[in-house]
């Protein structure tokens, strides 16, 4: 079945709340029509609510209603489509609970089923009116404040009726009158979420929370600076002398190895010099100079052939050591300086990869370079 509304449309509500029910909207079977089926079926609830409680037929009299009613009949029907969709359709609940019979009666349920804003624009119209009229075999109704009954006599305004009971929302989110639990949900359903606001300020400080868990030991620092010499210690006593070892045993002389051919002469080369280990400063060059090193493994240390074994790093900095880059087995590392702070710096890998970096020290006068790994050790190359 295909519905279309006759007073207010899908558009007409979102520019009056800013919502669009194509969204909010539960999905169902009729998604492309659920907008004008719930319109619709606004339009249809609140016309009837009129006709039965005040005997006025709003299509009937429609094109006799001027432009100023016209409009408060529109605003009472957006209305109503947002009171329902926030607060559930009250006029569809029968008031009755099965373990706790009748929780509240029909006038109750139809007090509530209208919403006060859509109220206040059906009395502005003039469609919530007092007068029955008997016209033609029918009754009927329209605007003013006194009853006509068959006769013309016009009736005394009576006394003022007692307050009613004031429906107010319980605890457990209900609409409660009288005491009594409607079992009737006062929130509707959740509307979309706004815009994100404004960060606000910066709150003091929180006090200093429980010491965390001891974290994971780091990757071994380059050497410190050499303290003062301290102070020479008192002599020590002379401790006794101890037993005399036993003499280890004679190992067999192995065989004399054949004579090796005499090998052709090299180039003359400049040497190597000094060497740097785990954590040790490497001399760099000053201005306008360079230094090659080369990256070999260290003598008298046992080599399972781990591949960490044959790894390493290029540490840079001291107060905040931090790495450079890989420093591995057989690698060439060039470091060059020229007239400014920083250092040009090349690693040569073993199948001749190329790869350059740029050495800035993060502070004046603290420029250090040193390698990373127990079993590697730097070797410049003169």
């Amino acid at each position: 079945m295909e519905f279309k509304t006759r007073y207010i449309t899908a558009d007409e509500f979102k520019q009056y709340f800013g919502i669009d029910l194509q969204i909010e909207l539960p999905n169902g079977d009729n998604e492309s029509g659920k907008v004008a089926a719930y319109l619709t079926r606004i339009e249809n609830r609140l016309e009837a609510w009129i006709n039965a409680n005040y005997f006025y037929n709003v299509t009937q009299f429609w094109e006799t209603l001027n432009n100023n009613q016209k409009e408060q009949y529109k605003y009472a029907l957006l209305e109503q489509a947002y009171y329902v969709l926030r607060m559930g359709d009250i006029s569809v609940d029968s008031g009755y609970d099965k373990e706790r019979g009748i929780i509240a009666g029909r006038s109750t349920i139809n007090e509530l089923s209208v919403a006060p804003n859509a109220m206040l624009h059906l009395e502005n119209g003039g469609f919530l009116n007092t007068r029955i009229v008997k016209r033609g075999g029918y009754y009927q109704g329209g605007v003013a404040n006194s009853q006509v009954v068959a006769g013309g006599v016009v009736g005394q305004k009576g006394e003022p009726g007692k307050d009613g009971l004031t429906p107010f929302i319980g605890n457990n989110g209900n609409w409660w009158i009288g005491g009594l639990d409607t079992g009737v949900k006062a929130a509707g359903l959740q509307g979309p979420q706004g815009p994100q606001g404004p960060q606000g300020e910066e709150g003091p400080q929180g006090p200093q929370g429980p010491q965390g868990p001891k974290g994971e030991q780091g990757i071994q620092g380059i050497q410190g600076i050499q303290g003062e010499k301290g102070d020479k210690g008192d002599k020590g006593e002379k401790g006794d002398k101890g037993d005399k070892g036993e003499q280890g045993e004679i190992g067999l002389q192995g065989p004399q190895g054949e004579k090796g051919v005499k090998g052709d002469k090299g180039d003359n080369g400049s040497g190597f010099g000094n060497s740097y280990g785990n954590g040790v400063p490497w001399a760099l060059p000053t201005a306008n100079k360079t230094f090659t090193y080369f990256i070999t493994m260290v003598e008298n240390k046992y080599i399972a052939g781990n591949d960490y074994e044959f790894d390493g790093a290029l540490m840079k900095d001291y107060y905040a050591p931090s790495i450079l880059c890989d420093a591995n087995f057989g690698d060439k590392i060039i470091v060059s300086k020229g007239s400014g702070d920083d250092y040009k710096v090349w690693q040569v890998e073993r199948d001749g990869t190329v790869n350059e970096y740029t050495y800035t020290p993060a502070t004046p006068g603290d420029d250090q370079l040193a390698l990373s790994s127990n079993y590697l050790k730097a070797v410049r190359i003169l």
